[in-house]
């Protein structure tokens, strides 16, 4: 049994020191401002709401191996990203689209705070959207929508 353990903490901080040396990969998932909001979605009430204006405000965020979305909002990006050695921080190069506009390159950084809490700096963004604030880990993995501007799907879909 102490064998399993010890395994068990070896693997978590393994997942933590990753993560606080910001490597992309382990940020994949969905993110949001407050563990209150992450509650709502896990549990389905954030895809039990009648319109997307509802949901909106939830302002949760997928992460996947190429792309973020922003979740039940018309925006999504395809990404580049460059792990800072030894930084707590993420450099990404974006292709990202809003419905109806021409995509548009840029560049921004996410900034690791802990191992399930990430930053986004406005003052970060070039391009055509910014993220900004503290977020949350709701869950460890995401799937990014094969066209950029699927907001309606039900997150589900996307588990």
């Amino acid at each position: 049994m102490r064998w399993i353990a010890g395994i068990a903490i070896v693997f978590s901080t393994t997942i933590c020191w990753a993560q606080e040396n910001g490597k992309f990969k382990d940020l994949i998932g969905v993110w949001a401002h407050t563990s209150a909001a992450c509650t709502d979605y896990t549990s389905g009430k954030v895809d039990r709401l009648p319109d997307t204006a509802s949901k909106a405000p939830y302002e949760l965020i997928g992460i996947c191996t190429n792309g973020i979305d922003l979740l039940y909002q018309p925006v999504g990006c395809r990404t580049n990203a460059t792990n800072v050695e030894g930084v707590p921080r993420v450099e990404i190069d974006s292709l990202c689209s809003v419905k109806d506009y021409t995509p548009e390159g840029g560049h921004f950084r996410i900034e690791v705070d802990g191992p399930n809490a990430i930053s986004f700096h406005e003052t970060d963004f070039t391009g055509n959207f910014s993220i900004s604030g503290s977020y949350v880990r709701c869950e460890h993995h995401y799937l990014c929508s094969e066209q950029v501007n699927e907001i309606d799907a039900p997150a589900e879909s996307k588990r």
